[in-house]
């Protein structure tokens, strides 16, 4: 009976892992609130295709991610759950392909323990739950790297296509997929072929690689240039990374960060364990990662080398290009490094016995639950369910009427930039020309419409010098988010 459940344990292994997958990444999938990028998403995705395509031309991003998440989410009506979803599937294809890769250079059994990582990160299951680019970006970077390997051990044409094609989607879906071009060409270039093979087979698989990927982004160029220059002036809101932000994505690709808006900045704030300092749960997961990588390179030698290099290399890239005057330095950016060093930590246990590896994986699950973790807001959910469809709005700022505009619909939204009265924000992607908007405060003391406010943004009580001669009463509140009657102030 023991070798039969042995025998059928590693059987079906990657199917229990892959059902572990998708269990974690749908429980309460629609319970968070979509933040600001989030409703970007589902305000672009509801448009027609033309009314959509105008919304990307105008935003920062490449269109990839928004064409699957339209077609999956209109089965859904665009709800939460359905455009979400989208991300879900993209999650648990990247467990797989952590399978794959790690199966392909290192063997079956760090193939599942890899997986078996990838499935329970709180990285990674917090980022299949977020209704943006990042899953199905780490998924073709992950398909590039697994067909590259393939490519360099064999003379088939269709594998450096295959790991082109790959990369050139990812480069459609998140710009930053860019950076990884560099690396896969030296990675190819450093690669020691196992087996015969014949001169000039590498050159021949980065320029077939090369052209496969300018074939796939060359429709889009014009676009991305002109989005290039929107976002060099639009990056204002990241800042020049410091060291100890390497260790904070580090520390978050282990133990998970603060999600959705909480996350909004350029360094998503990791979690650490429970009565443990946040530096010193860095300094551990740092230790680990590099005891982990020194381990397999003295076991595995040679064919670790490519498995660091994609670990090191994508955050340094962008750690020094954020030197200059622009930080493109942001965590999330980073995904595919996390599944990655899923691979490196499952290679790792692979080269140890059963036994310790069961205490190790043991050991992180205890981690994971243990980890001090911030609540999530649902504000915006409870607000959605109970009053979107009743009134009219006004909104205080740009980032709240985006978040309110997916919730309740433009045309009962008039957004009052209290920080900048006279600023119509046409120029946001997700607001555009329809915007109605007043400078005036009078205009939100003689109209009944109650006022939306954050609380993490406008405290609700007097709001700044624009609204200064205003006071507002309370008349409803859903956790942080509030709705208030403005009243004249010697009322």
């Amino acid at each position: 009976m023991k070798i039969f459940l042995k025998s059928h344990i590693e059987r079906w292994a990657l199917a229990y892992i892959l059902s572990v997958a998708a269990i974690l990444r749908l429980v309460q999938l629609g319970k968070r609130d979509f933040w600001v990028d989030e409703a970007f998403t589902g305000i672009a995705i509801r448009e027609s295709w033309s009314g959509m395509m105008t919304i990307l031309t105008h935003d920062v991003h490449p269109p990839l991610y928004y064409f699957g998440a339209k077609l999956l989410s209109s089965a859904f009506s665009y709800s939460i759950i359905g455009i979400r979803l989208y991300s879900v599937v993209f999650g648990i294809l990247c467990v797989y392909m952590v399978y794959l890769i790690a199966r392909e250079l290192y063997g079956t059994r760090a193939g599942k323990i890899a997986a078996l990582i990838s499935a329970i990160a709180p990285f990674a299951i917090q980022y299949s739950q977020e209704a943006r680019m990042y899953t199905q970006y780490a998924f073709c970077i992950l398909v590039a790297i697994f067909f590259l390997s393939r490519s360099c051990n064999s003379p088939r044409k269709i594998y450096p296509i295959l790991w082109g094609l790959a990369l050139g989607l990812g480069i459609l879906t998140q710009y930053i997929a860019l950076i990884f071009v560099p690396i896969c060409v030296l990675i190819i270039l450093i690669w020691k072929k196992e087996g015969p093979y014949q001169p000039g087979t590498r050159i021949r698989n980065i320029v077939i690689g090369l052209a496969m990927i300018s074939v796939i982004v060359a429709p889009w160029v014009s676009h991305a240039i002109d989005q290039y220059k929107r976002m060099k002036d639009g990056f204002s809101w990241t800042t020049t990374p410091q060291a100890t932000d390497v260790m904070n994505t580090a520390t978050s690709f282990i133990l998970g960060a603060a999600p959705g808006g909480l996350a909004q900045g350029q360094i998503a704030p990791a979690y650490h364990l429970q009565g443990v300092n946040k530096n010193v749960t860095g300094i551990i997961v740092l230790a680990l990662i590099l005891f982990a990588g020194g381990i397999l390179l003295r076991r595995k030698g040679y064919k670790a080398i490519p498995i660091l290099l994609l670990i090191i290399l994508p955050p340094a890239i962008l750690y020094v290009l954020s030197r200059g005057d622009h930080s493109y330095y942001v965590s999330r950016y980073l995904i595919p490094v996390a599944f990655i060093l899923y691979i490196l930590l499952g290679a790792w246990l692979a080269q140890l016995k059963v036994r310790f590896a069961s205490v190790a994986l043991a050991v992180y699950i205890l981690g994971i639950i243990f980890t001090d973790r911030l609540p999530v807001d649902t504000a915006w959910n409870a607000f959605a369910h109970t009053n979107a469809g009743q009134k009219n709005y006004y909104v205080l700022n740009p980032f709240d009427y985006v978040i309110a505009k997916y919730y309740v619909g433009a045309d009962r939204l008039t957004l009052f930039n209290v920080d900048n009265p006279n600023e119509r924000p046409v120029w946001w992607a997700a607001i555009g020309e329809s915007l109605v908007s007043t400078s005036n405060p009078h205009d939100l003391v003689t109209r009944p419409d109650p006022v939306i406010t954050f609380l993490p943004l406008h405290i609700p009580q007097k709001v700044p010098t624009s609204l200064s001669s205003v006071e507002f009463d309370i008349i409803d509140s859903f956790g942080t988010l509030y709705l208030m009657r403005p009243r004249a102030s010697n009322e």
